[in-house]
């Protein structure tokens, strides 16, 4: 917005580091950290859950079902279009809980609400909500199966 392409280039000049600075500052914040360590392993402990603001820690109750517990999210649900917290199984910004027994119960729920689903819709398996939920399904899946392979090598 700036008429004088040189007024630009100060701040152009400046943005390594001011991010530099930024980064820094933010780096010495263990809430920081803690956050950036999750994000980048996807996943997090009870310990770490618990420190998340409430809500970026993702609970729900589809269809009836309580899901409570099963991880975190990086940005918020109350910022999330994706509904029910199942849905955060799908996600890029979740971070799982390291509990295999969290996610068990989880999948036993969701095997219900499939369960219903198919009575409902006399088992039409071709519409997106079915499609999404066996996704989740095969996600859970995946992470009981990450989480035993984690218990078998300890």
């Amino acid at each position: 917005m700036h008429s004088d392409i040189d007024t630009a280039d100060a701040y152009i000049e400046m943005s390594p580091t001011q991010a530099e600075k930024i980064n820094a500052a933010l780096g010495l914040s263990p809430l920081f950290q803690a956050i950036d360590a999750s994000l980048k392993s996807k996943s997090v402990d009870l310990e770490e859950l618990n420190k998340l603001p409430e809500d970026q820690q993702v609970s729900g109750a589809p269809h009836g079902h309580l899901i409570a517990g099963i991880g975190g999210c990086a940005i918020g649900q109350s910022f999330c279009p994706k509904t029910p917290a199942l849905a955060c199984y799908d996600c890029h910004k979740f971070m799982y809980l390291r509990e295999i027994e969290v996610h068990r119960t989880a999948r036993d729920s969701i095997r219900k609400i499939v369960g219903e689903f198919i009575d409902t819709n006399k088992g039409d398996k071709v519409t997106p909500a079915f499609g999404q939920l066996r996704r989740v399904l095969e996600t859970v899946e995946s992470i009981i199966s990450g989480l035993e392979g984690s218990e078998a090598g300890q």
